[in-house]
């Protein structure tokens, strides 16, 4: 796991791609308690291509 404070890349989902993974899923929490009260949860899974390196959100990828 990324340090604290590291730049996001997509080096670990692009290293598995390119072991032949077909989809590479990815998760987030939120909520201040991590794992210690109401945890909000969410996946999303994408093939590798274009699209996923365009993907952004409130968070990037480590």
């Amino acid at each position: 796991m990324p340090a604290v404070g590291t730049t996001a890349s997509l080096s670990i989902e692009r290293g598995l791609w390119a072991e032949g993974c077909r989809c590479v899923t990815g998760i987030d929490e939120a909520g201040r308690g991590a794992w210690a009260g109401p945890v909000a949860a969410a996946a999303v899974a994408l093939p590798a291509g274009p699209e996923a390196e365009a993907a952004d959100g409130a968070k990037r990828r480590a």
